[in-house]
């Protein structure tokens, strides 16, 4: 019978050894939980953003070819006054001659 104390005491060193697993199992198993809630989170945040970042890019993306045209118009423009500028001046001196004589 002197064995049976023994093996009883190894039993109950087992069984808290089992439950002290378990426990640190459900510790394990909640910080998953709250790990994944949060990740779960920072995607639909990642996700927001992203959507964001595309709408913020579609709107540059056509500024910058607003921009292209108005600056092909601007040059257009500059270029079509100094021709009218030119013209003028040629006028003038043409006129001045005239009247010169």
């Amino acid at each position: 019978m002197s064995g049976l104390p023994a093996a009883g005491g190894s039993l109950v060193k087992r069984n808290r050894e089992i439950a002290e697993v378990r426990e640190q199992l459900l510790k394990a198993d909640a910080e998953l939980d709250d790990v994944q809630a949060e990740n779960a989170a920072l995607l639909e945040e990642v996700s927001e953003m992203d959507s964001e970042m595309f709408t913020v890019n579609q709107s540059a993306a056509s500024a910058e070819q607003r921009l292209a045209e108005l600056w092909n118009s601007a040059r257009r423009v500059d270029s079509e006054l100094a021709q009218q500028q030119a013209a003028h001046v040629a006028a003038v001196a043409a006129l001045q001659f005239e009247a010169a004589q």
